[in-house]
This record gives C-alpha cells, structure tokens and sequence, in this order.
C-alpha cells in the first residue's frame, strides 16, 4: 500500500506524490475500484490514476530511492562493465528492456556503457543508443536529483565522485 504524501517512481511517469486512495468509477458498468491518484513532481497540472488492484501496473510502481540507497548502488558496480552488444536490434532490444525495469544498478551500468562506448568509437554513437543514452540520463538524474537535492548539472560530477571515494 501506498502511503498518502509519499513518492514512488511510476514508469514513465517518473516520481509522483501519492495523493489519495479513493473509490472512482469510470465505466457504469462496472462498480467503483480503489484508484491511488498520482501527481507527476515534473508534470504538477498532470494527475495519474492507478488502479490500486491492477498487479500489473502495480508492479510498475518503485519506491524512491534514499540517499544511502543510491549511495549503494553507485558503489556497487564499481570496477563492473555492462558488455557492447554488437547485433544492433539485439543491442536495442536489451537497452529497452533495462529502461522498462528502472532498476538503478541496471541504469549506471548501461549509462557506463554507452559513455565508454561514445568515447572508444570514432564515429560515436548511433542515433538510436544516443536516444537510449538521453532517456538513461533523465531516469538517473531525476531520482538523484530528487532524492539528493542536487542540481542536474551536479549528478555526473557526483556518480564519478563516489565512485572515486576508496579506489
């Protein structure tokens, strides 16, 4: 159960406050569901409605993570590398399914990836891994910046920061 004032992560949506659990009822022929209402933090005129017994897009919900939990996972995946995928439908096909998941350590790894790749490449990267890039960036910086009260300017310099910290 969702708390009520609380943030989660929500898909796409990225973090929303829980503002209330109520019965709605959308479809007359159907009886009123428990719905969570949702307001997106970057989107405060959008509202989501959850269907609070709908598992599936329940799974979607995430908690955000603590200061301590991204501090965790950051130092986690120090001295791992997420391996390039050569096969460019299978390359996608894998990115996508880490961007559905949001899973922090996932995210670092595949940002680690792309950038290592950007770098080593002389022609860069491919429009469709910068995209992915682009989309990994945002996810990453918005719960960093959330839930550390950083400015996006900031989230690289502290990722490499703590990644740094007793090498």
């Amino acid at each position: 159960m969702l708390s009520k004032g609380g943030y989660v992560s929500y898909g796409a949506n990225g973090i929303c406050q829980v503002e209330d659990l109520r019965q709605m009822q959308f479809d007359s022929r159907r009886s009123p569901r428990p719905y969570y209402i949702l307001r997106p933090v970057r989107q405060q005129d959008a509202c989501l409605f959850l269907p609070a017994d709908n598992p599936e897009l329940m799974g979607r919900v995430r908690p955000v993570p603590s200061p301590q939990e991204i501090d965790q996972t950051i130092l986690s995946i120090r001295g791992r590398e997420m391996p390039w995928i050569a096969d460019r439908k299978e390359r996608a096909a894998r990115f996508q399914e880490i961007l559905s998941r949001r899973k922090g350590q996932e995210l670092l790894l595949l940002a680690q990836c792309l950038y290592r790749r950007k770098r080593e490449s002389p022609k860069g990267l491919a429009y469709s891994d910068e995209q992915i890039l682009r989309k990994v960036e945002a996810i990453i910086a918005e719960a960093l910046t959330f839930s550390l009260n950083l400015e996006t300017q900031n989230v690289n310099d502290y990722i490499r920061r703590k990644l740094a910290e007793d090498a």
